[in-house]
């Protein structure tokens, strides 16, 4: 007779393997009650039965092991943990003792990246690496163990095999369903298993149409090159235009990363008074930097167009006016730096005339400092600037700039106080039209002085800090402007960012001199809530006229325009930042205005910009405003529509850009709808009028 043994509530151990020690391996089981028959040579366990093998572990209502030929039967609410993490939901399942290797049906798994996969049933043959699913459907939606008769999308096939040392699904007789609607059928698919982090294959696709391009589809491709490299492909056929090829390589390595993009197509190229035809075109950008150890520093920006509207007609453009090709070696540190660099740019604007832009060959920095001095009493720092530049016009200047910056700061009566002392020397070699060069020397001394009364109240609910700030500076004129053409500064304007700086010129051709005096405030206001209110004026003095600085600039008198900002932040995401400079009769010459409303489920944002005087081929003055609005409506969809606007040079009726676009999104897809219609006409880039559609399932 078969002996029983019946244990409830308790933990049994049993030792399955004992042939050798390398072949052994415990194996666990907790059930309500365990029974074993030596004459079968079966154990049953029966309630809330646990069993784990190695790393595998798994639950049911019932278990029956079959000791001779190794095998384990599991029923009723079954749920095994892989090595991976998967988790198996089943009735029924035979498996080997290790729990690796058998046959389940009527499963579901929920895999490791939360993406879903029912089937009639599964075999798997740990020999060969893989498991053959029947009758299968699987879907990325979170939702849909929930919410299983409103899948948004699934993919059914008769039948998959999950690969493993190719780490890949593959799928047979495929049918991919949106809303339980078949859509699309495949004969083969296949995506990599959820151990992959990224691997070669085809990426969401985009539809598209316009007026210039016709109907446009895009296919991006992905390879996955090594651990640290990949490329990705995307061919785009249009209707009107032919194929357009891109390519994005990005490759990351030990000491640095690099990344090249390219474009090429045969196009339509509109030329002024010339006929219209086909040519090749396209783009080059290779970005590479790289540490060479010893905290130096090298890499290369490479930025070309074949022509000036090649980026822009064909939305490749990230509104650049100039495309910058640019070398470096830099090393830096606390207490001194060193940079060299060479510089070449190529216009895409009409306002940049070809023969005026500079070919920097090179510009090389050399600062140091005195911050590793511990008995220091005045904080210095020192720069050394060599620079040679050359331009298409004949012009050819090569320039040396020493300055040296010492400043101390020291507080009497809670007032702040920095006094500083500068010295700058300038030498020219330059050369205009002719065939020598000339020889120029400057010498700037300057002395500052910098006060500030900072003054911090607290109460219960917020806090509040004013500061009066006052800076004077005294620099000798020794700006030599007959002799030396201003090159690099030519633009100049006030604005609130730069009021209190000493030198407001850009560029080095030109230096602030004489008397000068810059002061204003600030005050902030901060509530515990996380809200904010930041206000800044200010003004500057000029004793002497300077180069550049006129009505336009802010300059129109001795007395500059007045200058600030105010900034509100609260916490319920409500932004505004508000811009301006004002002249003493209340005429506002700049303004700039960015909002950000969250309206429940509307977000409003609005960016204006006036600008008197404004250097224009149409009108002296810009104001441009654009403004969108985003809402959120039932529980997935979102409409979005914005707006540009020049008021100043259109009419209020017309705009330049506008787009509107539909969203559904969930955890299953992105799908949009968007519609663009852009009038800011150009000889090659006409008015347009863009549709593109696109899905993306995950």
């Amino acid at each position: 007779m078969p002996s029983y043994y019946y244990i409830k509530y308790i933990f049994f151990i049993i030792l399955i393997f004992t042939q050798s020690a390398h072949a052994q391996q415990s194996f666990y089981l907790y059930a309500d009650k365990i029974i074993k028959d030596d004459k079968k040579e079966l154990i049953q366990a029966q309630g809330n039965v646990e069993i784990q093998s190695g790393k595998i572990k798994a639950r049911s209502d019932l278990l029956q092991f079959d000791i001779k030929k190794n095998q384990i039967v599991l029923e009723g609410n079954i749920k095994i943990l892989d090595e991976q993490g998967n988790v198996v939901f089943a009735e029924k399942a035979i498996l080997d003792k290790k729990l690796k290797e058998g046959i389940i049906n009527k499963l579901g798994l929920l895999l490791t990246d939360e993406s879903r996969l029912v089937a009639s049933s599964a075999q798997k043959d740990s020999k060969k690496y893989k498991t053959v699913y029947k009758n299968i459907s699987y879907s990325r939606c979170k939702n849909c163990e929930n919410n299983k008769k409103s899948t948004f999308w699934k993919l059914n096939a008769k039948k998959a095999t999950h690969l493993e040392k190719s780490k890949v699904i593959l799928y047979e007789d495929v049918f991919l369903e949106v809303l339980n609607f078949p859509l699309l059928y495949f004969p083969f698919f296949y995506h990599p298993d959820p151990t992959v982090t990224r691997k070669t294959g085809l990426l969401a696709p985009s539809l598209s149409k316009s007026s210039v391009f016709g109907i446009s589809y895009e296919q991006p491709l992905f390879l996955d090159l090594s651990s640290t490299a990949d490329l990705t492909l995307e061919t785009k056929l249009t209707q009107k235009e032919g194929i357009l090829l891109k390519k994005n390589y990005r490759k990351n390595f030990a000491t640095g990363q690099l990344q090249f993009k390219s474009s090429v197509t045969r196009g339509t190229k509109v030329r002024v008074d010339e006929p219209t035809k086909k040519e090749n075109r396209g783009h080059v950008d290779f970005n590479y930097a790289n540490h060479l150890g010893n905290n130096f520093f090298t890499g290369i920006n490479f930025k070309r167009a074949s022509d000036k509207s090649y980026l822009s007609r064909y939305e490749l453009t990230d509104g650049e006016a100039l495309l910058t090709q640019n070398i470096y070696l830099e090393k830096e540190n606390p207490f001194n730096s060193f940079s060299t660099q060479f510089f070449k740019f190529q216009t895409l604007s009409d306002n940049y005339l070809e023969d005026n832009l500079p070919f920097i060959r090179p510009v090389i920095n050399y600062s140091w400092n005195n911050l590793n001095n511990k008995k220091r009493t005045r904080n210095w720092s020192s720069n050394l600037k060599l620079r040679s530049v050359s331009k298409k016009n004949n012009t050819n200047v090569n320039a040396a700039y020493f300055s040296q910056n010492s400043e101390k700061s020291f507080l009497i009566n809670n007032i702040l106080l920095k006094n500083g002392f500068d010295l700058a020397l300038d030498y020219y070699s330059t050369k205009y039209n002719t065939e020598s060069y000339e020889n120029n020397f400057r010498f700037f001394p300057s002395i500052s002085m910098t006060a500030s009364y900072p003054v911090i109240k607290f109460n219960e609910q917020s806090s509040i800090l004013f500061e009066p700030i006052t800076k004077i500076i005294y620099t000798a004129d020794n700006n030599d402007n007959e002799k030396i053409k201003n090159q690099d500064s030519l633009e100049v304007e006030l604005m609130s960012s730069n009021f209190l700086i000493k030198n407001k010129y850009a560029g080095d051709d030109r230096n602030e001199v004489g008397l000068r005096a810059n002061y204003g405030f600030s005050i902030n206001f901060n509530g515990i809530d996380g809200s904010s209110n930041n206000l800044v004026l200010g003004r500057s003095y000029l004793d002497t006229k300077q180069d550049k600085f006129d009505y336009i600039s802010g300059f129109s008198e001795k007395n500059s325009d007045f200058v600030g900002n105010y900034t509100v932040s609260l916490p319920n995401e409500n932004q505004l930042y508000y811009d301006f400079r004002v002249s003493e009769n209340l005429d506002l010459n700049r303004n700039r205005v960015k909002t950000k409303l969250v309206l429940g489920d509307n977000v409003v944002n609005v960016n204006y910009i006036q600008i008197k005087n404004f250097a224009s081929r149409n009108n002296p003055d810009t104001e441009q405003i654009s403004y969108g609005m985003e809402r959120k409506f039932f529980k997935s969809w979102k409409l979005d529509f914005s707006q540009h606007r020049d008021l100043a040079g259109a009419k209020f009726s017309n705009p330049f850009k506008s787009s509107a676009g539909l969203v559904f999104e969930n955890d299953c897809a992105i799908i949009s709808i968007n519609i663009t219609r852009d009038k800011s006409y150009d000889i090659d880039i006409p008015s347009t009028t863009n549709y593109n559609f696109n899905i993306n399932l995950f």
